[in-house]
């Protein structure tokens, strides 16, 4: 067995802080602020491995003492997502470049839009989008929410 201890420090040792990335070959993005989904540069239907995570397709490793333990999650990679941040509540837009499991762990590897910075976390951090291109709106800040006004007679 896998202690999540040891998970977590080979998924760190995978990850690529700060490391300058390479974004998916430009696109016209005026339309809508998204590019096209990369045909390259992302890591689908396997496991990541140190290469994968050395040019910039994959955010981190799933491995355990033994080597490798993530599964590919039955997701479609790549695919438009959101990061939401639980703390600041803010979002990234970006696109999801890999999606593995182990037990109940599910992780994503995610490069951001426009900038192109990679970064990892679970799941439930990320909204999906799916792969059709969407809609320029939902670039927006999200909106405030409304304060009831009183009603004057």
């Amino acid at each position: 067995m896998v202690s999540t201890a040891a998970l977590l420090v080979a998924m760190l040792l995978g990850s690529v802080p700060g490391k300058p990335t390479t974004p998916p070959a430009a696109s016209d993005t005026r339309a809508t602020g998204w590019p096209d989904l990369p045909r390259s540069g992302f890591v689908s239907a396997r496991s990541a491995i140190k290469q994968d995570v050395d040019k910039g397709s994959a955010v981190f490793v799933m491995k355990g003492d033994k080597g490798p333990i993530g599964a590919p999650m039955k997701i479609a990679v790549p695919q438009y997502a959101f990061y939401l941040d639980s703390e600041t509540g803010a979002r990234t837009p970006g696109i999801i470049i890999q999606a593995e499991e182990y037990r109940e762990l599910k992780l994503i590897g995610f490069r951001s839009v426009p900038e192109g910075k990679l970064l990892g976390g679970t799941l439930k951090e990320f909204r999906l989008l799916g792969t059709a291109r969407p809609r320029a709106s939902l670039l927006a800040p999200p909106a405030a929410p409304r304060r009831a006004t009183p009603q004057h007679p």
